[in-house]
C-alpha cells in the first residue's frame, strides 16, 4: 500500500489494518514455529484453527489498564466537546446582544438565552479548570 492510499483510509481503518497485519504475522510465525518443531499437521491445524483475528494477545492487567485509559480519554473528549459547545453558545449570545443593541426586538427565547450567559460562563470556567488540572 502506498503512502497516498494510506492517507485515504480513516484512522480507524488504518488501526484495523495494522491489527489484521499483526495478527496475520503472528499466525504465520506460530505456523513456522510449529512446522520447524516437526509437530504433526493435525496439531498445527488445530492450533491455528483456535487462533482468530479478534483474539486479544494482551494479559488481563494490560487490558484493564488500557480500558481505564480509554475511559479517561473518552471523558476528556466529552469535556472538550462540551467546552466547544459552550463557547459556541457564548458567541451566539454575544452576536445576539450586538443585534439587540443595534435595535432588534428580541423574542422571549432570545431573552432567556441571554439570561443564561452567566451560567454558561461559569460552566466553561469550571470545565476549563478541570481540563488543566
Amino acid at each position: 500500500m502506498t503512502k497516498g492510499q494510506k492517507k485515504n483510509l480513516k484512522k480507524s481503518q488504518q488501526r484495523q489494518k495494522k491489527r489484521v497485519e499483526k495478527t496475520t504475522a503472528e499466525i504465520t510465525q506460530q505456523y513456522k514455529y510449529l512446522a520447524d518443531e516437526g509437530a504433526p499437521m493435525e496439531d498445527i491445524t488445530e492450533r491455528l484453527a483456535s487462533t482468530s483475528v479478534q483474539e486479544s494477545r494482551r494479559p488481563a492487567a494490560e487490558e484493564a489498564a488500557k480500558g481505564e485509559a480509554s475511559k479517561n480519554g473518552s471523558e476528556q473528549d466529552d469535556v472538550s466537546k462540551r467546552i466547544k459547545n459552550i463557547r459556541k453558545k457564548l458567541r451566539q449570545i454575544d452576536d445576539l446582544q450586538v443585534k439587540i443593541d443595534g435595535g432588534m426586538e428580541p423574542d422571549q427565547m432570545q431573552l432567556d438565552k441571554i439570561a443564561k450567559r452567566a451560567t454558561f460562563q461559569e460552566e466553561l470556567e469550571s470545565l476549563e479548570s478541570w481540563v488543566t488540572s
